[in-house]
């Protein structure tokens, strides 16, 4: 699938937000297991690894589904002329809860 050259913006480069996301792994690291990850640390890193794909595999599925939803409602709310305030806040408020997103 072919797709066009990315379009420069003022977000935050993904690679910034990765980086951080392993700093702050790494921390959990040490408090979690009381060490930073090394070779030979007597587990098995392709078991582990094979376990966390497959978690990977959950999560991804979960995101699919929970997408289809949400992309669903916003089609529904850009071909609605009677998609009022309140219908849409409802709306809103139950894909929110769903997703476990309503408190924040």
């Amino acid at each position: 699938m072919s797709q066009p050259m990315p379009t420069k913006n003022d977000s935050v480069p993904i690679a910034d937000l990765v980086i951080a996301a392993i700093e702050k792994r790494k921390e959990k690291g040490v408090v979690t297991y009381g060490t930073l990850l090394q070779k030979f640390n007597g587990r098995n890193s392709v078991y582990d690894a094979f376990e966390e794909i497959l978690d990977m595999a959950c999560y991804t599925q979960q995101w699919l589904q929970e997408r289809e939803e949400i992309v669903s409602f916003l089609r529904e709310v850009a071909n609605t002329d009677t998609g009022t305030g309140e219908y849409l806040e409802d709306k809103a408020r139950d894909l929110l809860e769903k997703m476990g997103e309503e408190r924040r």
